[in-house]
């Protein structure tokens, strides 16, 4: 077929430009200086009232679970947004709207002192509840961390205890905070004297070393507004003399000349005091500890890698409906996709897919066997720009969206005139709706329907002349099991149908049915 190299090169020079563009959009950075770390310095936290779809059932546990949490933190200073959740409560806008608006998060922070809020909201999903709590930074909202943690529903008879409830929150919350890379600031200097507001309860004992540092550079998503690396330099190294419960006191023993030892300095490692037996071992504060990689939830997008295995049918006919030639074959093949989240809303995707098939085909009124008897191929390609709805206000709950692209469906043929085989080409812009719904157990449903907008039909050489109009649908249907956060297996049914009609009165359809099994990364 002419024309299929040229337009897989199109297609490949518009991924390539796509993937470069998101490249280079992915992060912006801050570099270093003071201010850096007086940005970063996390002092204080303001926890707005949680968000659930359970009729506020879990308000008042995640207050207490909250409150009762930070008392045993020195290091953070827990701001009173009592009278905020209150006025936000009293709203005519929905508070699951408000408590995703930057402007009014803003307003929150800055009316309560508050460096930094917790934001937590419960959903119910099947026999689950999924809890997801942000740490925002103000004045704009930045996601510092995310954590996400389920609790099943209980049994009939049983109730959620307000016990569960805190141990799990508490565990997510210690999670959240061990994903920033320090654990503390310096809150003052005087000549080689220096206080942290970390104590013993961060492990700190007298006699260790502390190593400190300084932001120098936090990369963060352009769109998400969700921070993906930070880069911290050390500064020096300070000898513990004396900690109690919520401050640390030393001295400093060694700094780099070029950056010295500074007020809001971050603390980035706790070496502990060398003992007669063992000699001295780094041992990194547990707040630096590594995360599992399924608290990580995603944040840019997917890509999908698996197989079709279906049939393929094509009919011809002439005005009256005396002459023509059904037939097809079964086969199977190859299929890939890739989606980049631009923002919450906001996504491109692209599809690639190539099916080999046996082509056999018999006369539409005698049903006389053809001579022909060879193979046909179907390579398809779609990319688009998206829009997602999310009625929840939850990012990875049930939704739907609508979609804008180019499509194109090449079947490659034999060339039997006499038979009314020919290659042919339909493309054009398709508008696509869908929507996938979570069910239970980390199963959900999915269903997708692309529709052509403007089609046109192009055969190597025309059998029946130029095409006057043509269609192009294409719709799938299917499930989808939850491996793990960061990994689906995909199943489902996929139908594509093509169809061009003729100024003489003769039509050409095609279509194929495939079972499309597909691993799903996410990332």
């Amino acid at each position: 077929m002419k024309n299929s190299p040229r337009t897989i090169r199109c297609l490949f020079k518009t991924l390539s430009f796509s993937i470069i563009l998101a490249s280079a959009l992915s992060t912006t950075s801050a570099f270093a200086s003071p201010e850096m770390d007086r940005r970063y310095s996390l002092e204080s936290i303001g926890a707005l009232k949680s968000h659930d779809n359970v009729d506020g059932l879990f308000s008042d546990y995640v207050h207490e679970a909250i409150r009762e949490y930070f008392s045993t933190q020195p290091r953070f200073l827990l701001q009173d947004l009592t009278r905020s959740d209150a006025v936000l409560s009293e709203s005519k806008i929905q508070y699951s709207k408000l408590i995703d608006d930057e402007q009014v998060l803003s307003k929150v922070a800055r009316v309560t002192r508050s460096a930094t809020l917790l934001r937590t909201k419960i959903f119910k999903e099947g026999p689950r509840y999924r809890f997801t709590v942000d740490w925002l930074l103000a004045p704009k909202m930045e996601v510092i961390s995310s954590e996400v943690f389920y609790l099943d529903e209980p049994k009939r008879g049983e109730s959620l205890g307000s016990e569960e409830i805190k141990s799990q929150l508490s565990g997510a919350l210690d999670r959240l905070i061990r994903k920033i890379p320090f654990s503390g600031n310096l809150t003052g200097r005087d000549r080689d004297s220096v206080t942290l507001n970390v104590g013993d309860s961060s492990g700190i004992k007298k006699g260790d070393t502390l190593i400190v540092g300084t932001i120098e550079e936090v990369k963060r998503h352009p769109l998400l507004k969700a921070i993906v690396e930070w880069r911290i330099v050390q500064t020096g190294k300070i000898q513990v003399e004396q900690v109690d419960r919520g401050l640390t006191f030393g001295r400093v023993i060694e700094e780099e000349p070029s950056r010295p030892v500074a007020r809001l300095n971050k603390l980035l490692q706790v070496i502990a005091q060398p003992d007669p037996v063992a000699q001295a071992t780094v041992t990194p504060d547990p707040s630096l500890a590594a995360m599992p990689e399924r608290l990580d939830p995603p944040r840019y997008g997917w890509i999908s890698a698996g197989i079709l295995a279906g049939n393929l049918g094509r009919q011809t006919s002439n005005a009256a409906g005396t002459a023509g030639w059904d037939g097809g074959g079964y086969g199977g093949g190859a299929r890939a996709e890739a989606q980049l989240w631009l923002n919450r809303q906001w996504f491109v995707e692209g599809m690639l897919s190539y099916g080999l098939y046996g082509y056999s085909q018999t006369q539409l009124v005698t049903g006389a066997a053809g001579a022909e008897s060879s193979t046909a191929t179907l390579f398809q390609q779609r990319i688009g720009v998206g829009y997602s709805y999310l009625p929840g206000s939850d990012f990875f709950a049930a939704k739907s969206w609508v979609k804008l692209g180019t499509q194109s469906s090449a079947y490659t043929l034999a060339r039997n005139a006499s038979e009314q085989l020919n290659p042919i080409t339909f493309s054009g812009l398709y508008l696509g709706l869908g929507g996938d719904l979570p069910l239970r157990s980390g199963w959900g449903a999915q269903m997708n329907l692309n529709f052509g907008l403007t089609n046109s039909a192009k055969e190597t050489t025309g059998v029946f002349g130029n095409a006057t109009s043509a269609t192009h649908v294409d719709f799938y249907a299917g499930v989808f099991k939850q491996i793990k956060p960061r990994l689906l297996f995909r199943m489902g049914l996929n139908f594509t149908g093509q169809g061009s009609d003729y100024a003489t009165g003769a039509t050409i359809s095609h279509r194929s049915l495939s079972i499309t099994p597909s691993w799903v990364m996410l990332f």
